[in-house]
């Protein structure tokens, strides 16, 4: 059984000289979205949102967060070591609508 070549072009890494992947070959970052409507006020959603501590508590798995801008009870940019987003919130009805 013959192996087919890799797609993947090889560079010599800055670092250590040895070959690694092109920019052009690792795969982009991917957008996605959610929206929900919770059953809690926006000022409570807030609190735990803006609160870092609490934030990496729900984000943890993205590695270590950091809220970068905070638009008051309304949105949190974040980022981590994986990933980074944006948490948007508008009241809605009988709770608070949570766009990520």
């Amino acid at each position: 059984m013959t192996e087919s070549p890799s797609p993947m072009i090889d560079t010599p890494s800055p670092m250590t000289g040895t070959p690694s992947p092109t920019a052009d070959t690792a795969s982009p970052m991917t957008e996605s979205r959610a929206q929900r409507t919770l059953v809690k006020s926006p000022p409570e959603l807030w609190s735990e949102l803006s609160d870092p501590a609490s934030l990496a508590r729900h984000l943890g798995e993205f590695g270590e967060i950091r809220i970068t801008r905070l638009e008051p009870e309304t949105r949190v940019v974040w980022e981590g070591d994986e990933a980074s987003g944006t948490v948007e919130l508008a009241a809605s009805g009988w709770g608070t609508k949570v766009t990520l």
